[in-house]
């Protein structure tokens, strides 16, 4: 039985306890017994399940709502970042493997307490490739971990931290944004998270198009080590989840989810619907570029004769 410093990590009922039906507690539990054990100083060999998914992604791409999409349909536990050990330390120390397989290990410890075969797993958030995080990449295709790696328009990546950076210029850094907005939460709270959304940036388009570049090959670098260390991996668009028909947004989720299926040796997957969408998480990206940015038109004419010229997008119309 798993211990912390609380004491059972499960405690609370014969059927798994409230740890089994509650993302967030589960993460909370997570952590605990992860300060708890401390940072690892070895590699502690296989230690996850066989029914383990990473979701692979960058900052300010979607990456919770694919989390909890993947989580609701498999009835998992995916909100967990992994390398939240403090991350750049243990890539200097050179101990990135040791740390991956401890939190691999300790979510499937805590979920293998709960009555059904969940998935388990986290969003890997890379924000450096160094070998040592190269060796576990092959460490993850060598055990046969699948990982979805989502990726997400690079405007619209930049467009986001900006309009992070926006609101909390506005508020003299004292206040950062919320993450997401999130059903269940008060009325009052949920309309100042949605207003707090709809903060509109300025883009420096003096070094816009290298700014892109930098997203765009980070994306490209992570999957190509993906396909060199051997990896089944599936890549996705955010876009095509959250923007579209219904028709074309669930052949994409149905794609997504056939792949996991089949990777963790189930086959294909139901039909999914649009319900499978429905999460805790509310939309907040307004579906035109130009409703987010107080200089759009400058955005437009800077990528206009570029090859970004393609990620200047109206979704409205997808």
């Amino acid at each position: 039985m798993l211990q912390s410093q609380s004491g059972d990590l499960l405690r609370g009922s014969g059927t798994g306890g409230p740890t089994c039906g509650n993302a967030d507690l589960f993460r909370s539990r997570l952590l605990s017994e992860l300060l708890t054990q401390g940072l690892p100083h070895s590699e502690r060999g296989l230690r996850h399940g066989k029914d383990t998914l990473i979701v692979m992604s960058g900052s300010r791409t979607g990456s919770s709502f694919v989390c909890a999409v993947l989580a609701k349909l498999f009835e998992g536990f995916l909100n967990y970042e992994l390398f939240r050990m403090d991350p750049d330390k243990q890539i200097i120390r050179g101990r990135a493997l040791a740390v991956l397989q401890q939190e691999l290990g300790t979510i499937h410890d805590l979920a293998s307490r709960c009555p059904k075969r969940a998935v388990t797993g986290g969003k890997w958030k890379p924000r450096i490739l160094s070998s040592e995080m190269e060796r576990a990449l092959r460490w993850v295709g060598q055990q046969g971990i699948p990982v979805v790696f989502n990726d997400r328009n690079a405007l619209d990546v930049l467009i986001s931290q900006n309009k992070r950076r926006t609101f909390k210029e506005l508020h003299h850094k004292e206040k950062k944004m919320s993450n997401h907005c999130r059903r269940g939460t008060s009325p009052n709270e949920l309309r100042s998270c949605l207003a707090e959304h709809k903060t509109r940036g300025t883009l420096n388009t003096t070094d816009l198009v290298e700014q892109l570049e930098v997203v765009q090959k980070q994306q490209e670098r992570w999957l190509d080590t993906l396909k060199a260390s051997n990896v089944t991996h599936f890549h996705m668009h955010y876009e095509d989840w959250a923007y579209g028909t219904e028709e074309s947004r669930l052949a994409h989720l149905q794609e997504v989810a056939n792949f996991v299926s089949r990777s963790l040796g189930r086959g294909d997957f139901r039909q999914v619907t649009v319900e499978d969408f429905d999460v805790m998480f509310l939309p907040t990206t307004p579906t035109r570029q130009d409703d987010t940015l107080t200089n759009f038109d400058q955005v437009a004419q800077t990528l206009r004769s570029t090859p970004f010229r393609r990620l200047l997008k109206d979704y409205t119309n997808m």
